[in-house]
């Protein structure tokens, strides 16, 4: 008997610990934050890799500052499927990064290279799904600290509440396969966005 009024005290508390509820701008900072699981980093060969996925709900609540409840539904009509994701390289302990962008040769190989090749770098696990890079939009270099800054879009995703590994095969630095993981425990225990 004791047993049985733990066992319904454990669902009683299963289901009373619904997501986390916040409204969109601490949604947006929490979704930011490394706390959430969405940004990860990796060094290799001196050159650090920082990852940033953008799912559906964050990619609709961004559209509007002071987004409505209605024109987020829309959006998410829109980007129900999809994810982005915004990929930097940057130097650590090195100057490969910074050789690669300051170097006017370098770089216009760089940017022939991201215009015709690089989105076959990049490819999206979901599940066991293997989803391939539908854009890539390398941004220009306009920092004091050099770094490389893509942004990365994938499509077809069948539900995000299933494990997602960003594969990454670097061509410009040799490096890789670089494998990012968002495990669907993390995906499927962030919080949701409270509208009105």
């Amino acid at each position: 008997m004791k047993q049985l009024g733990i066992y319904f005290i454990f669902i009683l508390f299963l289901f009373g610990c619904g997501k986390k509820k916040l409204n969109q701008s601490d949604y947006l900072q929490y979704i930011n934050s490394e706390e959430s699981g969405l940004v990860q980093k990796k060094t290799f060969n001196n050159v650090t890799y920082k990852v940033k996925l953008h799912l559906p709900e964050m990619i609709s609540a961004t559209a509007d500052e002071n987004i409505t409840k209605a024109k987020f539904e829309s959006n998410m009509k829109y980007y129900n499927n999809k994810v982005n994701f915004i990929f930097i390289m940057e130097d650590n302990g090195s100057t490969k990064v910074k050789n690669a962008m300051f170097d006017k040769e370098k770089y216009g190989a760089m940017l022939s290279y991201a215009n015709t090749e690089l989105k076959n770098d990049f490819k999206l696990l979901n599940g066991n799904d293997t989803l391939y890079c539908g854009l890539v939009h390398l941004e220009p270099a306009n920092s004091i600290q050099p770094v490389i800054r893509m942004t990365l879009g994938f499509s077809g995703i069948d539900s995000v509440g299933r494990s997602l590994t960003l594969i990454y095969n670097d061509n410009i630095f040799s490096n890789g396969p670089l494998k990012f993981y968002y495990s669907k425990e993390t995906l499927n225990n962030l919080p949701e966005i409270n509208l009105q």
